[in-house]
């Protein structure tokens, strides 16, 4: 988990992720970051500082905490984290939270709620002005001798008008109002939470009924953000994704198992149901659980690797470039080493001179 890291531990960087926490670079291979939010330039290649030789050509192995990798992979070591990155240096808490700042409906109910009080005071003045006219002009006017100006009786209709003014003023006031509006909201919440919509503040609901026009990606929001392998072609034939390999020589099935398990920079972490899941690049995760569909032990393969294999280098993936490589020896003891491309097929294909057949 980011939030447990702490100094010196070591952690893996992968082309799309962000940086949890300052941190420096201590293995890796044609990395770039983005790095625009600390006023530096978009992309920025970082490499390791090995000797004095090596830091005479200013390399900058200084990864900051919540850039973007745009491409690459390799290791860095967390030299910092939470208020001392340098992140929360340029960005205090204090300076990124307003708790006191009024959502735009707030600021309109506020402004509603000024008007209406501006005119109650305006109508409650008519209101009493009126009533004591009429009261005056009818005392006036009778002829009843009871009726007079400094008697009892009118100091307690004057009581009644007064009071009645107060009353129109006291209940023109909307002090329900914000009530109402954030009673409206939660119940939007719960009608959003239903639709699997999950609102953490509930003036996000007010800003979405803002919004007028939305530009996205299709990753992640109109797809599930979960790439799968659907069919491979390979002996001059074309199987389905699932159960595939059962139908392919054992040659040519292990040749794809081995070029897959080499060339991968994905992990396999326990789920918390208990199951091995795939994690890492979704291009990846997706031939990854290709083997386990096709009942493969995708872990204990990838920790032979690991304990068998000598990985000598490896070259990510570029948008550039369009493939990626690596280069290995099959065990440690081993006098040969071999490479191993993915990519894309008008970017791989002209570099070979030999492909499979059915028969491997």
């Amino acid at each position: 988990m980011v939030t447990n890291l702490v100094v010196g531990d070591i952690i893996l960087i992968e082309a799309g992720m962000r940086i949890p926490a300052d941190s420096i670079l201590i293995d890796g291979m044609d990395i770039t970051v983005d790095e625009t939010m600390y006023g530096f330039a978009e992309s920025i290649s970082k490499s390791l500082s090995k000797d004095a030789e090596n830091h005479l050509n200013n390399p900058d192995p200084f990864l900051l905490s919540r850039t973007l990798v745009k491409s690459g992979s390799g290791r860095a070591v967390v030299c910092a984290v939470g208020v001392h990155t340098r992140w929360y240096k340029e960005h205090p808490v204090e300076d990124l939270e307003d708790d006191n700042e009024k959502t735009p409906l707030a600021q309109k109910l506020d402004l509603l709620a000024n008007y209406i009080g501006k005119y109650s005071y305006i109508a409650g003045f008519l209101t009493f002005f009126a009533l004591v006219i009429y009261l005056v002009m009818k005392i006036m006017i009778s002829s009843d001798p009871d009726d007079a100006i400094l008697t009892d009786d009118t100091l307690q209709r004057l009581l009644r008008i007064f009071t009645t003014a107060i009353t129109l003023i006291i209940v023109s006031v909307p002090e329900g109002l914000p009530l109402a509006v954030s009673l409206a909201m939660a119940f939007s919440v719960d009608y959003m939470k239903k639709d699997n919509l999950l609102v953490k503040k509930m003036a996000s609901v007010e800003g979405l009924g803002n919004v007028k026009d939305i530009c996205t990606g299709k990753t992640a929001t109109l797809t599930q953000n979960d790439m799968t392998v659907r069919a491979f072609y390979t002996g001059d034939e074309s199987y389905d994704y699932s159960k595939g390999l059962d139908k392919v020589p054992e040659a040519v099935r292990d040749v794809i198992v081995d070029c897959i398990i080499k060339n991968t920079d994905s992990r396999v972490e326990m789920s918390e149901k208990g199951y091995y899941e795939p994690t890492g690049n979704g291009t990846e995760v997706a031939m990854l659980k290709f083997l386990q569909s096709n009942d493969f032990a995708v872990h204990d393969l990838l920790t032979y690797r690991q304990r068998e294999s000598e990985h000598e280098c490896s070259i990510p993936f570029n948008p550039k470039r369009k493939r990626m490589a690596t280069v290995y020896r099959h065990n440690k003891e081993s006098g040969t080493v071999r490479i191993v491309v993915k990519g894309a097929p008008e970017y791989v294909m002209p570099y070979c001179a030999y492909r499979l057949n059915s028969q491997g």
